[in-house]
């Protein structure tokens, strides 16, 4: 209930947004720089201060169009009660957003590699165990990253890397895979932490590199996404947006914190909305950013490739399928 009522709240703003902004913005062409000033002041009117403590302590928001931040600012405070103020510069944990990163990078891998994306996993890495219901030869890196790996995410792997980090070793963590048993459905779509975290793992042992140095090499480097990391202790703990719950009508900081070792590829990373924005804005201009050619379009179009089908409605937005690391959905 504290995530609905959060959720129910954001969505709230959301709608209001698009609403106001629908009736102060006519028809304009959408490339037109007086829009994108129009809509700015729109946002900056309706994103105050006093709406943003209604529903969170804080917030940072960046709006991208035609390769380029045409807004950002902060608003409100790193945590409740604190001096820390919020900027369109500061960490927070973005959770399975993550999902994305690793997809990337094992879609960058696979382009060197042939039928990477199709080869069992064993085959990949043969130090892979599974339980005995599992179909492990229509395990892939592709049905990994997309949900249909057949697996269940209920059990140690999931709950090891996301919550409690109780392994000391990569291989001990591995070891504990064959209790994942074979998921109720089957090789059809099924959302979990499990497919990404594996995919992480297989990308270390393919490269001799942690997915986090993929990542930073990869991704946040050739963007200059300074304000993003994949382990807690390359940021400075005071200057982060913290975790907070929902209790009631209050906000209160939440007990529960990440430390490296509960870093991971399904959900592992923390950034900001600028950062956000040049890998957002980097997709939306097939592989440029800024007037520079960062990567491929050929990567960017691998990447929201539907590889997958599925059926669910969030937020008024009508999810039809997955690529390797992106829902896609239809919103009206």
């Amino acid at each position: 209930m504290k995530q609905q009522a959060i959720t129910v709240a954001v969505f709230a703003l959301i709608t209001s947004l698009s609403d106001d902004l629908k009736a102060q913005s006519p028809a304009q062409p959408q490339s037109s720089i007086g829009t994108h000033a129009v809509r700015s002041e729109n946002l900056e009117r309706v994103l105050n201060s006093k709406l943003i403590e209604q529903f969170s302590p804080g917030l940072s928001v960046a709006v991208v169009a035609d390769g380029k931040i045409v807004l950002s600012k902060g608003f409100g405070k790193t945590q409740i009660g604190g001096s820390v103020a919020i900027t369109p510069d500061t960490p927070f944990y973005i959770a399975s957003s993550t999902k994305s990163f690793t997809a990337h990078i094992v879609s960058d891998v696979a382009r060197t590699k042939s039928m990477l994306m199709t080869t069992p996993v064993q085959k990949l890495m043969p130090t892979l165990r599974f339980h005995p219901s599992v179909k492990a030869d229509e395990v892939t890196l592709e049905r990994l990253l997309n949900h249909t790996h057949g697996i269940s995410g209920d059990g140690p792997v999931t709950y090891r890397t996301a919550f409690t980090g109780e392994f000391q070793s990569n291989e001990e963590l591995l070891s504990y895979l064959p209790h994942h048993v074979a998921s109720n459905a089957g090789n059809s779509f099924e959302y979990s932490n499990l497919g990404p975290v594996l995919a992480g793992y297989i990308l270390e042992h393919l490269t001799g590199k942690p997915w986090q140095n993929l990542v930073d090499e990869k991704i946040f480097k050739p963007l200059n996404m300074r304000n993003s990391a994949n382990r807690l202790s390359q940021l400075t703990q005071g200057d982060i947006a913290q975790g907070h719950e929902f209790f009631g009508d209050a906000f209160s900081l939440s007990p529960a914190k990440k430390i490296d070792k509960n870093m991971h590829a399904a959900g592992g990373t923390y950034s900001s909305a600028n950062d956000l924005a040049a890998w957002l804005g980097v997709h939306l201009q097939q592989g440029s950013w800024q007037g520079k050619t960062i990567f491929s379009p050929e990567l960017i179009a691998d990447a929201w490739k539907q590889t997958a089908s599925q059926n669910s409605t969030v937020g008024g937005m009508k999810r039809v399928g997955w690529s390797l690391g992106w829902d896609t959905a239809e919103y009206k």
